[in-house]
């Protein structure tokens, strides 16, 4: 009981401990960055929809089922099983609470984020290109565990620096419970004790979380029958359209001309990362991971949030232009309510065909304020649909068995 109120204790203070940041040159950002995200968020409370993604109203499903028929049904492969839990008992709250304590938990993570990203120059710009990108926001905005995931994901790495190896198993087990593509985590984090030199028992110690984190997943394999509950992938995606959506949703992270501009003199710069930090080591294979399991599911940009992060720490020293990064950052928040693209699919986030030409577009903000607006009238009826449909998707095997 003593060691359960330590850690409880310790996961107050890293999520509120802003001590270095209140001393820090940096205060103005940091608050600026959270004024920002509050004022946004505002709209988002008042009309109080859950979310426009259907994979938001199917985890709220799972996790009814599971508080009222005490029957864990995954909302889609291959499982969500602590996120699912969570939002089973969120569930009795009203949808306003539900999506203002995911927000609580997105300050806390910007706030955690921020004060473990090395001081630099550009720091404060850098941040603000990240925390107040639509890809961040709507992520932070929703009912969805993106970034829960990841921040127990990066405060399993801090804990691993700190050498504080109890807090780093509980870390990875719940990120992995949430996600388990979050094992990309744990990998980055052998990678670092092992560049660190650390005792083999360390090592052993913390490779032994795969053990829970695979009990968590049992009834998922059970369910779907074998390992097929892994297969992620929809067969309706071909190759070459896999590469279009996962290029083009790239483009759009910060607006397609500022991503394609910070992209550049990143790449421009890359020599001046310092590789033999393991520090850049770790959040370069985070980084190229998330990317490649992007590729493989191009769907929602909110799986890219570990990977924008880590982007964010490599790009953090780098000695970019300043108007270059203002640009950026310009083009990053004005897409959140006015995009300009070069695409228009055929159908979005399913598309088959796309026209190509310049078109002026609500931003992707208010997109989403609109879409999980539209959702939110029927919102009995789409729950209530998702309850029947991963019922039904389940009812045999995993679904894209």
């Amino acid at each position: 009981m003593f060691q359960f109120l330590n850690f409880v204790k310790y996961l107050i203070i890293i999520y509120i401990d802003l001590k270095n940041v209140l001393n820090s040159k940096y205060l103005a950002s940091y608050w600026g960055i959270l004024l920002i995200q509050t004022i946004l968020f505002v709209p988002f409370l008042i009309n109080g929809d859950i979310s426009s993604d259907w994979d938001s109203y199917a985890s709220l499903a799972s996790g009814k089922i599971l508080l009222n028929e005490f029957q864990y049904i995954p909302s889609r492969p291959p499982g969500f099983p602590v996120y699912e839990t969570l939002l089973g008992f969120l569930s009795l709250l009203p949808n306003n609470l539900i999506i203002f304590i995911h927000f609580l938990i997105s300050l806390f993570f910007t706030a955690y984020i921020y004060k473990s990203i090395p001081d630099s120059k550009f720091k404060p710009i850098y941040s603000l290109i990240v925390f107040t990108s639509h890809v961040y926001l709507i992520s932070a905005f929703s009912t969805i565990d993106y970034v829960l995931g990841a921040f127990f994901g990066f405060a399993f790495l801090q804990n691993l620096k700190k050498e504080k190896y109890l807090y780093s198993y509980i870390f990875i087990i719940l990120s992995c419970g949430i996600r388990l593509s979050n094992l990309i985590f744990l990998v980055a984090g052998f990678v670092f004790l092992l560049l660190q030199k650390k005792e083999m028992k360390t090592v052993f110690f913390i490779s032994t979380s795969i053990v829970p984190i695979l009990i968590l997943y049992v009834p998922s394999y059970l369910l779907g029958g074998g390992v097929c509950f892994l297969n992620l992938t929809n067969v309706d995606h071909t190759l070459y359209e896999r590469l279009g959506r996962y290029f083009y949703k790239q483009l759009q992270v910060f607006g397609i001309l500022g991503t394609f501009l910070l992209f550049f003199y990143f790449l421009k710069n890359l020599k001046n990362i310092d590789f033999k930090n393991p520090d850049k080591v770790v959040m370069s294979i985070i980084f190229v991971a998330f990317q490649l399991s992007f590729l493989r599911l191009p769907t929602e940009k909110g799986h890219l949030l570990p990977a924008l992060i880590c982007f964010l720490y490599l790009i953090s020293d780098l000695d970019i232009k300043a108007s270059v990064l203002y640009f950026v950052l310009v083009s990053s928040f004005v897409s959140n309510f006015l995009s300009v693209e070069f695409l228009e699919p055929d159908i979005p986030n399913h598309a088959n065909t796309a026209d190509f030409g310049i078109f002026i577009e609500e931003g992707y903000l208010l997109q989403d304020l609109t879409n999980r607006a539209e959702k939110g009238k029927d919102f009995d009826f789409n729950i209530d649909n998702a309850i029947f449909s991963i019922k039904e998707a389940w009812n045999n095997a995993a679904p894209n068995c």
